[in-house]
């Protein structure tokens, strides 16, 4: 319903441009919030082969960084020093397949709710002292 414009060209040139800029690379989210897309959309599964962008996987997400050598060894250092607790969050895919296990078995504790979640192929590790042994 809305038209929006870029002075960068058109909308995947424009996010090339927002992937050079940024200081740490960004992920389809971040790229989404700015643009007000659907972070799912088909668009980013064509930015992959992209001249200017170099796309990563790390935790299950992808990461978007351009290709230019020394632009990328910056965003990568940087993000990866600005985002390591990022990385050891679940999935999106592990947050749901933990939200089934833990309804199903409500009583369990963290270590056999990690044991459940990972029989259905999406291991995580149980991590954190201050993690209660019980999930209420």
């Amino acid at each position: 319903q809305r038209i929006l414009f870029s002075t960068h060209g058109n909308l995947k040139q424009t996010i090339i441009k927002l992937i050079r800029q940024s200081s740490t690379g960004l992920n389809a989210v971040e790229i989404a919030k700015m643009l007000d897309l659907a972070p799912n959309s088909s668009l980013f599964s064509q930015i992959k082969n992209v001249a200017g962008v170099s796309r990563e996987k790390y935790g299950g997400r992808f990461i978007y960084f351009s290709d230019t050598p020394e632009i990328y060894n910056r965003q990568k250092q940087k993000w990866v020093l600005s985002r390591q607790e990022i990385i050891d969050f679940p999935t999106d895919a592990q947050a749901v397949e933990i939200l089934v296990q833990l309804i199903k078995h409500p009583n369990v504790t963290i270590e056999q709710l990690a044991v459940k979640v990972a029989q259905q192929g999406k291991p995580i590790e149980p991590s954190g002292s201050k993690v209660p042994q019980r999930l209420y």
